[in-house]
């Protein structure tokens, strides 16, 4: 991955994919499902993510950061 996005894209990439495990596995926990949820699906997710909208997030947060 960190050759296709470069290591501040695995870092993005990392916290997507808790982002998005995040946001599939509490709901279902909630409703009871005990299962356990690969979490490589979500990494793959959050580097596809990382790879065509990161650029964009990143100047995003970087306007956020000057603003601030």
């Amino acid at each position: 991955v960190g050759a296709y996005v470069g290591w501040q894209g695995v870092l993005l990439t990392v916290f997507l994919g808790g982002l998005i495990g995040s946001l599939i596995f509490v709901p279902l926990a909630l409703a009871g499902n005990k299962k356990l949820v690969p979490f490589g699906i979500f990494l793959a997710l959050g580097a596809a993510v990382t790879y065509f909208v990161g650029p964009a997030i990143f100047q995003w947060y970087a306007g956020f950061l000057v603003s601030a």
